[in-house]
């Protein structure tokens, strides 16, 4: 547990040390103890009573600004990666397109025809943009 990611919230809310001891019933010290991690793991009581008296979830004081970020980058990098994955894609995904394709769901193509196919959407879609 990083106590530092507590003392940062405490005082992001502009509350004294003394005054979050109170609130959450425990002495002074054993915060103090938890915020500069010499305390390294509080029982989970504790650290539910330190939420609460904050006003948070517990996943809130355990989840740091930086997991919180990477977790956002990673977010990212996958939706990326599933976006050009699907421009790459030569199978058509959007539901109005589907119903020009219906006809030929059933249809067993060849590498060659769904090439020519891809092709050939292309072409018409670049006619658009003229």
């Amino acid at each position: 547990m990083n106590g530092y990611n507590i003392k940062k919230i405490r005082e992001e809310k502009h509350i004294t040390i003394n005054k979050l001891a109170e609130l959450a019933g425990m002495s002074v010290g054993y915060l103090s103890d938890i915020e500069n991690n010499k305390k390294k793991n509080p029982t989970i009581d504790k650290i539910e009573k330190i939420a609460d008296a904050l006003g948070i979830t517990i996943k809130e004081l355990l989840t740091t600004e930086e997991q919180l970020n990477y977790t956002i980058d990673t977010i990212k990098n996958i939706h990326n990666i599933v976006k050009e994955g699907l421009e790459n894609s030569s199978y058509v995904v959007d539901n109005k397109n589907n119903l020009i394709l219906e006809p030929f769901y059933d249809v067993e193509f060849t590498e060659t025809e769904r090439s020519e196919i891809v092709q050939y959407m292309k072409y018409l879609l670049s006619k658009r943009k003229r």
